[in-house]
């Protein structure tokens, strides 16, 4: 009989293997349409279905939130596709329930080779990891073990890395896509972080990504000089 562990461990001949492509350490924010950017980092008189477009004219890459991942897939958010070149970089977040959904594997096709990877973050403590087995053998993912122990051994079984929120843990778990997300931060905190992803070997799609929307614009920018002067 196969053991839970078997079942969910990723065939070597069909796993996820990174494709050389990966680059610099990506830089951006969670989200890009919040209510405290208009004003501000957005302009009152900008059409909201054009405040992509601007976000990608200052930044690279998008950490997709799961709410605003299940409005995509859906057909919302045209702009994600048609405003992105192939330079720019997503990060897609999932829950259990979108792992399951039939619209993603096609929503996830259409970014090509914009989509870095995939975050599963699980909002129960408990759930069926069959499909997030499914997309590891064709994207690279990050476990986010936040709100679930059990997320946690699925990152091991997988071998792939959990997210690294730098003000709790002093370094991040390897794997084909790490991502590092942060809410408040320095400069000398900035630093480490942009030093520690740049040391991993390049083929590791790496990214950080500022989950405060009052703070994340300033703080990417900050950390975006910060990765181009280090080189990584």
């Amino acid at each position: 009989m196969m053991t839970t562990e078997q079942s969910l461990r990723t065939p070597a001949d069909r796993a996820y293997r990174p494709d050389g492509e990966a680059g610099a350490v990506l830089v951006g924010t969670t989200g890009f349409d919040h209510a405290a950017w208009q004003g501000d980092f957005y302009d009152e008189q900008l059409p909201p279905d054009w405040r992509f477009l601007h976000y990608g004219n200052q930044f690279r890459a998008l950490l997709l939130p799961a709410a605003a991942t299940l409005e995509w897939i859906g057909g919302g958010l045209p702009e994600l596709v048609e405003d992105s070149d192939e330079d720019f970089r997503f990060v897609i977040e999932i829950d259990e329930m979108l792992a399951d959904d039939e619209r993603l594997a096609s929503a996830l096709d259409s970014l090509g080779v914009r989509l870095s990877g995939i975050v599963f973050r699980p909002v129960k403590s408990v759930f069926d990891a069959a499909a997030v087995r499914r997309l590891s053998t064709r994207h690279a993912i990050c476990v986010d073990a936040a709100v679930s122990a059990p997320a946690t051994d699925l990152a091991r079984t997988l071998d792939v890395s959990t997210v690294w929120r730098p003000e709790r843990e002093p370094s991040p778990r390897r794997g084909p896509l790490m991502v590092a997300r942060i809410g408040a931060s320095t400069l000398a905190e900035l630093r480490r972080v942009i030093e520690t992803l740049g040391a991993v070997q390049a083929t590791c799609r790496r990214g950080v990504f500022f989950d405060d929307p009052r703070s994340a614009p300033g703080l990417a920018r900050q950390c975006r000089i910060l990765a181009e002067m280090l080189g990584v």
